[in-house]
């Protein structure tokens, strides 16, 4: 009969014997090295003054073939280079931590000095800049000229005087054509008065030609050189332009009238300003 085989212990002679265990090895652990920081930078600077070193005693020992005297230029030169090199690290990062904290400063102190300035520019500000500029403008029609050129097909040549008035308010505009009509009176005769008014010039014009109902208004829109005058009616309907160009070469003025008719533009005069 065969004898059962028993895990962990064999039968002999009927009795049973059990495996001695044998106790655990230590194993021994080493401690993990601990990791240079990132910005350590003493092993470079170990190694460039090394290379520093080396060469000034390869120079010293050329000039002087005395070992004392290579060896104290070497270490001198070693630990230097070690002191100036952390000098300069120092002073490197001092001033990257710096500029981390001057550049936001920075930017904040040009945020708010363009918020302030922007506050100050005031639309009473702005609207005070307009109305020099209009004024400007305005003081150039002021004076005597004459106004030669082509009105309604026919050559014109008026008498034209222009004055501040109403305490500098308007440009008071007296406009006398020579030519005469058959009762011997001045063919064409006008008064125009031209202001500023918050952002626009305004234009009152009355003429011999008809009495004004006060349905017609007229405005211009502020230009660098010229004051282009756009006549509507009751209904807000553009019935005529008149632009006034200034001239700074030769001082004159140019008056350019449109009659508009369905949207579209026809000529009714062209005429030119020149003091006398």
């Amino acid at each position: 009969m065969a004898r059962p085989m028993l895990f962990g212990a064999q039968s002999l002679n009927g009795e049973t014997m059990t495996h001695a265990t044998e106790p655990p090895v230590a194993v021994a652990q080493l401690a993990p090295t601990p990791a240079r920081p990132a910005n350590d930078l003493t092993g470079s600077f170990s190694g460039i003054a090394a290379v520093g070193a080396a060469f000034v005693g390869f120079l010293s020992y050329g000039r002087s073939p005395d070992a004392l005297t290579t060896g104290i230029a070497m270490g001198v030169t070693f630990v230097g280079a070690i002191v100036g090199l952390h000098v300069l690290n120092f002073v490197f990062r001092l001033a990257v931590m710096l500029a981390k904290v001057a550049i936001p400063v920075l930017v904040v102190l040009l945020v708010g000095c363009a918020q302030t300035q922007a506050m100050r520019t005031t639309p009473l500000d702005e609207a005070a800049a307009n109305a020099s500029r209009s004024e400007a403008m305005l003081s150039r029609l002021v004076g005597s000229w004459r106004l030669t050129g082509t009105i309604a097909g026919q050559s014109a040549v008026h008498d034209v005087e222009a004055e501040w008035t109403l305490q500098r308010n308007y440009v008071r505009i007296n406009e006398v054509s020579r030519e005469r009509g058959d009762n011997g009176l001045p063919a064409y005769e006008a008064t125009i008065l031209i202001g500023w008014l918050d952002d626009h010039y305004v234009c009152f014009w009355f003429d011999n030609t008809e009495v004004a109902s006060g349905d017609v208004t007229c405005r211009a829109a502020e230009s660098s050189d010229s004051i282009p005058f756009e006549f509507r009616d009751a209904e807000g309907a553009l019935i005529l332009t008149n632009t006034f160009t200034y001239d700074g070469a030769d001082d004159t003025w140019r008056w350019r009238l449109d009659n508009i008719q369905d949207g579209a533009s026809q000529m009714f005069g062209d005429v030119t300003l020149r003091r006398e």
